[in-house]
Formats: structure tokens, C-alpha cells, sequence
């Protein structure tokens, strides 16, 4: 179950820092399926994560093209101590809202379960990664969604 309510620390933790590796201005290119109100086709986003003063919440803002179609979103990344978690916290058009619950294994592959949805970003490079994602209406059969490729440019 996702938690709703969480402590924010007042300094950043070890834990915070582990997001450092997303910091930067990225170009997103992949391509997506059409499913399950998603739109399908050739994805080109720019996208930024920066830290939020206090550097205890990372701000992750995009703007691109998926399927042809104006894509924007902004999130927010924390971590809650006490459970041990990054949580995300996306909103994106067309009026989607999701709390993605967010870990890190000890290679730096992070893993992100909401839902109906999961995906894993793998870093290639310091500079490089490879995602996808994928939806489950029953959390047992998986299937894709999309699959991209993010390059740093700053």
C-alpha cells in the first residue's frame, strides 16, 4: 500500500544524495504503444530534475511529443526514512496523477511500482540510461508500454 502521509527530513540524508544521478537536463527518445489511454508512437521529451531548495525534493518538469501528441508532466521525488522508499508523485496530461512507490538496488537500477504500471531506469552510462515501463490491470500479466532511451545534455 502506498503511504499518503510522510516525514520530509530537514537536511538531506545518503538517501537523497542517491538522486543526485537524475539531476540534469535530459532528451528522451523511444517509442510507446497505444494502450490503456496512453498514447502510442515516437516519444521526443526534453525533461529536467533539479533539486527543490532545501535539496530534501527532487522537481522532475517535461515537455515533448509522444505519438505526435504535446506531452507535459511535472513530479516530485522525496524519500520517507521511515519506510525506506522514494515516493513519486506525477501529474501529467491527459489528467493523469499518479504516487509511484521508487527504490534503488546496490547497481544504481531504480525501480518504479505504482498501481497499474511499473517501469526501471538503467543507467548505461553517468550520461546515459535505458527505460521502459509497463501496465498490469491485474498485477499479474505485464505488458509494455514503452521503451526509451535517455541522453544528459546538461
Amino acid at each position: 500500500m502506498m503511504s499518503q502521509n510522510f516525514e520530509i527530513p530537514a537536511q538531506p540524508t545518503a538517501a537523497e544524495r542517491k538522486l543526485d544521478v537524475l539531476a540534469g537536463r535530459w532528451r528522451t527518445t523511444g517509442k510507446s504503444v497505444t494502450a490503456h489511454g496512453f498514447a502510442g508512437g515516437k516519444m521526443d521529451l526534453q525533461e529536467n530534475y533539479e533539486w527543490l531548495p532545501g535539496n530534501v525534493m527532487m522537481l522532475h518538469a517535461w515537455t515533448g511529443e509522444i505519438g505526435g501528441e504535446t506531452c507535459k508532466g511535472v513530479e516530485v521525488i522525496t524519500h520517507d526514512g521511515a519506510k525506506g522508499k522514494y515516493f513519486s508523485h506525477m501529474f501529467t496530461n491527459p489528467n493523469i496523477g499518479r504516487v509511484y512507490e521508487m527504490t534503488v538496488d546496490a547497481a544504481g537500477v531504480w525501480t518504479i511500482t505504482g498501481p497499474t504500471e511499473r517501469g526501471r531506469l538503467v543507467f548505461d552510462t553517468e550520461d546515459s540510461l535505458t527505460g521502459v515501463w509497463e501496465y498490469s490491470g491485474d498485477g499479474i500479466k505485464w505488458e509494455p508500454l514503452c521503451e526509451f532511451q535517455m541522453k544528459r545534455t546538461g
